[in-house]
């Protein structure tokens, strides 16, 4: 569709121009050959002047060079057309004769002519008006409005030209002449309607390009001033007709209101409906929004479902491959421990038998870690809380502690911060777990200095405090000691270990909570 109206619009340009031409060609031909109906088509109608056909002419070819893109030549053009317009309105305005009436033209038919060869008043205003119109679409002359100007310039050309036109047809000699001044012919008339009609449509074209619309918005202000045209000439027409009277200023009244109340009626329309596309617009990007979050919603959805059943296909994995291999690892340690206490050994023998029983140690660990891991993640391990004394639990952790450091030659200070519940209800084997992997942890990262492990209790609640004079962890760390198979530091730094402690003991406190 906008195609076909761009199109539409640029063939109107086109052949607006080419018959502004042909027009001022034949009657121009009608001058030079005697032909007084080329020039008056009736006897009793007013002819149209040199100068006239001369400006349809040069308008015509401003207008063709516009629409091929001769910038230079529809400038010319323009200058030409606007000079014999504005200069002829100084003759009549200043009563002047600057000798441009019969300059290229000795005129032989001076039919309702005041000067021989003077075109009409109201013919050189319409002339101005192309000639600026012209300047305007050939970008001489810039606004900030630019469509709209055109637009307004072409809408004045059609209302002149309607009006003079239309006394034509209904014998009002007024429309057509301005008291007892040069009248414009008929056919001078219909070719500034066919001018404007060509002007307005290079600024519809230019509005519509520019704004991403058929109609531009500013295409009623044209109208409006054309309708408003209109109403005035008439009412001149009527008052030189009637001299005076109530009908005149009826008619004027009506035409001014009725352009007035089309332009408001009609931007009250565009404004509604540009408030109405909006809406639209809004709502159909809602839409589109609401869809593509619905549709990120399924997939995050679908994503957490799959990704919950691989993990916990791999934490069964992992439980069972850990119980797998934790079997046979415990056959092995027990068979190292039975060699450590042959005393048919030499020492480099328990040495090597001290190594394996130690790495597999350590393998037991990681194992152990594995496995409980696994199956938190998995959702199989559950807490069996049971009663026990508080008192002895801390006791044999603190006394496993205490061998612990005196091999690393550091401090272990046990200290109760207040009096402390003799028995409790939780789950006495996890407990021991966490506390034991955060003192752990405290004393595998201590070189010097020593551990404190404080324990208080208020408002029914049991506080566990772990502190070292280890190496710290720095800020950026923090969030990752939970993660599994993570340690804080440098690889200088690094203790043995599997890097599951923290996470499994994070896991395990968030289960306890």
């Amino acid at each position: 569709m906008e195609k076909f109206l761009y199109r539409s619009l640029s063939l109107t340009i086109i052949t607006t121009a080419g018959l502004s031409t042909m027009l001022g060609i034949v009657v121009l031909f009608g001058w030079y050959t005697h032909n007084s109906t080329l020039i008056q088509v009736l006897p009793s109608f007013v002819p149209m002047q040199y100068n006239t056909a001369l400006g349809f002419f040069i308008s015509g070819l401003g207008g063709l060079f516009v629409a091929f893109k001769y910038k230079k030549l529809a400038i010319f053009c323009g200058i030409l057309t606007t000079a014999i317009g504005i200069l002829t309105l100084i003759e009549y305005i200043f009563g002047v004769n600057l000798y441009i009436d019969q300059l290229m033209m000795e005129h032989y038919v001076t039919v309702k002519s005041s000067q021989p060869g003077r075109m009409a008043p109201n013919t050189a205003l319409c002339f101005s008006l192309t000639g600026l119109a012209i300047l305007f679409i050939s970008e001489c002359i810039q606004t900030k409005k630019q469509a709209l100007t055109i637009g307004i310039l072409g809408a004045l050309v059609i209302a002149l030209g309607v009006v003079a036109f239309t006394g034509y047809l209904s014998s009002v000699e007024k429309a057509y002449g301005w008291g007892n001044l040069t009248r414009m012919a008929v056919h001078t008339a219909l070719g500034f309607v066919t001018l404007g009609i060509g002007i307005l449509a290079y600024a519809w074209n230019k509005g519509a390009i520019e704004e991403q619309k058929n109609i531009p918005y500013w295409l009623v202000y044209p109208t409006g001033i054309g309708m408003a045209t209109i109403s005035l000439a008439l009412w001149q027409a009527l008052q030189a007709q009637l001299g005076g009277g109530a009908l005149p200023l009826v008619v004027l009244g009506a035409g001014l209101l009725t352009s007035t109340l089309f332009i408001l009626i009609v931007k009250l329309a565009q404004m509604l409906l540009d408030h109405t596309k909006t809406i639209e617009n809004v709502n159909q990007n809602l839409e589109k929004e609401i869809a593509e979050r619905k549709q990120t919603a399924i997939e995050l959805l679908k994503s957490k479902e799959l990704a919950e059943v691989a993990n916990k296909a791999k934490s069964t994995f992992l439980a069972n491959m850990s119980h797998e291999l934790r079997t046979p690892l415990n056959g092995v340690l027990g068979y190292t421990q039975i060699l450590q206490r042959d005393r048919n050994l030499n020492q480099q023998q328990l040495d090597g038998i001290n190594v394996i029983h130690k790495s597999g140690e350590y393998l037991l660990t990681l194992i152990n870690d594995v496995l409980d891991l696994s199956k938190i993640e998995a959702d199989r391990i559950e807490l069996i809380p049971t009663a026990f004394h508080l008192g002895d639990f801390l006791q044999n952790i603190v006394d496993m502690f205490q061998m612990r450091v005196k091999q690393q030659e550091i401090s272990f200070i046990y200290e109760k911060l207040s009096h402390l519940p003799s028995g409790v209800q939780a789950d006495e084997k996890r407990l021991r777990q966490v506390i034991i992997n955060l003192l752990g942890n405290a004393v595998k990262f201590t070189k010097d200095g020593g551990v404190s492990f404080k324990v208080g209790y208020h408002n029914h609640k049991i506080r566990f405090q772990v502190e070292d004079t280890g190496i710290g962890i720095a800020p950026e760390e923090l969030e990752n000691i939970f993660k599994p198979f993570r340690q804080a530091g440098n690889q200088m730094t690094r203790a043995e270990g599997t890097g599951l402690g923290l996470s499994i003991t994070k896991k395990l406190i968030e289960m306890m909570v």
